[in-house]
């Protein structure tokens, strides 16, 4: 098989897949074979090129089974194939490499000179990472007005000096209280019992 692929993004020369057809077509329709392929598996990841530029990665597993329609037997050949590619194209690059080096080491289809992946875009691949950004802090913020309204409840409910718990949080107004605060009053008055209960047993 000539090499007169040329991927004129690299400037290099490889057997494309278009020439593994052309060579293997013939000699299969003549004996009457077949192939099948059932793919088994696709792993994908995002990615981004040295420039920042956007990839999709891709690896596929695929069985390959050639069969004879005259007699029905069958081989079977595993392979997989790997590509990059910064529009859609990465599993249609991955599934044409996983094909073209089934036939290869399958037939033994030799080459003119070492073999290159004419799917093969060079990138220089970084994986993505997602940032993860950093809740933001509640302890630093000021209560909202639905917390007002449990807290101011639970004054209600349990007769704590409201100026007194204001004085400890540093702060004249309940909507001033930050959330820390909040959380720490709103625990205590909770193990506290009602105030109309309390009065009811001194009564």
């Amino acid at each position: 098989m000539e090499k007169t692929d040329t991927i004129k993004c690299k400037a290099i020369v490889s057997e494309g897949i278009d020439d593994v057809y052309n060579a293997l077509q013939p000699a299969l329709i003549k004996r009457k074979v077949f192939c099948v392929p059932t793919v088994k598996s696709v792993k994908r990841e995002d990615g981004v090129s040295a420039k920042g530029t956007p990839l999709k990665y891709t690896v596929v597993d695929v069985d390959y089974e050639f069969t004879s329609a005259e007699d029905g037997s069958s081989v079977k050949i595993s392979m997989s194939g790997e590509s990059m590619d910064s529009g859609d194209k990465s599993l249609n690059k991955a599934l044409s490499a996983a094909y073209k080096y089934a036939c290869f080491q399958l037939f033994c289809i030799p080459t003119e000179s070492e073999s290159h992946d004419s799917e093969e875009d060079t990138y220089e691949y970084h994986q993505k990472v997602e940032s993860k950004q950093e809740a933001p802090k509640q302890t630093d913020r000021k209560i909202t007005e639905q917390e007002i309204a449990s807290f101011m409840q639970e004054v209600h409910r349990t007769g704590c000096a409201l100026d007194k718990m204001l004085k400890k949080s540093n702060v004249k107004v309940v909507k001033e209280m930050k959330y820390s605060c909040y959380l720490y009053w709103m625990n205590l008055m909770k193990k506290t019992p009602d105030k109309k209960e309390e009065e009811a047993k001194t009564a």
